[in-house]
């Protein structure tokens, strides 16, 4: 399953805010535009309307109204879910399954739903006022359909590669033994990268690190080991304490006998580091059909490692297509110049308004100006896109 088409607004109170116009995603997406064009907040738009699906008791700022409507399709149907907010209050919630609705609620939590056991015939209810429907009436027998959606709101990760990535983290306890529900928890936690390597051995300790070594000499580095470790200097600090030590990350590089940790790893290589080993533990982790959000891709890396890497992340998305849902951003001129106007989404904002421009919507105008022999950034700073409009 992934999403088609997104709408989001969100404004003050008796005030102006700012509304994402229906924007229309495709398998694999870069979004270019201006530095404070809406390129992040289209990210965490998709990412907060999927936590908040995920975990119904998730609030958000109080004073704000939220509006959301997101289209899902998977191989043989179409999902449309409206979601919004007034004063951290549920307005309205309602599904529709291929046009048909299949569950609607107000504001007092009153509404019908579809009972697909009893042949498909809607019941009333009444919930808590502010708890939504797609948690309360979640139920894999009377409503099997609901579970696609829950299921994706699920599988939607988030990786800020402008920030650390776990480059400060040391939360490892490798000794505990930690179950499944914990590692559910942290698998969308962008800075729990040590935990996810360990568990990611545990699961296939050869092919898991080999395939990582192999992915990032692949950017640009030459690493011959990667493992995780505990500094002698955190025994003198946890000598008295019952718990097990944290783990550090480490890596070799060919020629070099010394062990380099985390923290002493340059923030570019770690990033890249800690991005590869969370992708990688997607594939060997349960999350089904995932939807991945990465902000700034490829943020403080020269221009080789930057290109090597978001090629990397494309053709691992390409391998998995019909699993696999990119998003990226960026506004670095280099990376634009080397992606292909296909998976380009260029924002822009307009007032209070976030419009979209892509292939998919403005097919003659790329085209057209694929011909003219210019470099892909050209299109974005010359705003030819604007012709389309």
């Amino acid at each position: 399953m992934y999403i088609e088409k997104i709408t989001f607004s969100k404004k003050p109170i008796n005030g102006y805010g700012w509304k994402l116009e229906e924007c229309k995603l495709e398998k694999i997406n870069l979004i270019t535009g201006k530095n404070a064009s809406g390129k992040t907040r289209l990210l965490f738009s998709i990412y907060d309307l999927s936590e908040i699906m995920f975990d119904g008791d998730k609030s958000l700022k109080n004073g704000f109204e939220y509006h959301w409507i997101i289209e899902l399709t998977d191989e043989s149907k179409k999902f449309l879910y409206e979601l919004k907010f007034l004063e951290n209050k549920i307005e309205k919630e309602e599904l529709k399954i291929d046009g048909n609705i299949y569950f609607t609620r107000d504001n007092e939590g009153k509404g019908q739903i579809t009972y697909e056991s009893l042949k498909d015939q809607k019941i009333d209810f009444e919930i808590e006022s502010n708890k939504l429907i797609l948690n309360t009436k979640r139920d894999k027998k009377q409503h099997p359909a609901m579970e696609k959606i829950f299921s994706w709101a699920k599988n939607v990760y988030l990786y800020k590669f402008g920030s650390k990535l776990g480059r400060d983290s040391i939360m490892s306890p490798k000794m505990l033994d930690l179950d499944d529900n914990f590692f559910n928890q942290i698998s969308k936690d962008d800075d729990a990268v040590v935990l996810k390597y360990e568990d990611g051995l545990k699961k296939d300790a050869d092919s898991f690190k080999k395939n990582i070594l192999n992915d990032i000499n692949s950017i640009g580095y030459n690493l011959t080991e990667i493992g995780t470790t505990t500094e002698t200097e955190f025994k003198e600090i946890f000598k008295n304490s019952s718990l097990p030590l944290p783990s550090l990350l480490y890596i070799k590089e060919n020629g070099v006998d010394d062990k380099i940790f985390q923290g002493e790893i340059s923030q570019g290589m770690f990033r890249v580091l800690s991005l590869i080993i969370q992708m990688s533990y997607l594939e060997y982790s349960d999350s089904s059909s995932p939807c991945i959000l990465i902000d700034d891709i490829g943020e403080g890396l020269d221009y080789e490692r930057s290109t090597k890497l978001i090629k990397y992340v494309i053709e691992k998305a390409k391998l998995f297509e019909n699993h696999i849902q990119l998003i990226m951003t960026t506004n670095d001129r280099f990376v634009m110049n080397i992606i292909d106007l296909e998976y380009w989404l260029i924002i822009d904002k307009e007032n209070n308004k976030i419009n979209f421009y892509s292939q998919k919507n403005s097919e003659k105008l790329f085209s057209k100006f694929k011909k003219y022999g210019l470099n892909n950034f050209d299109f974005f700073s010359g705003e030819y896109y604007k012709e389309s409009k």
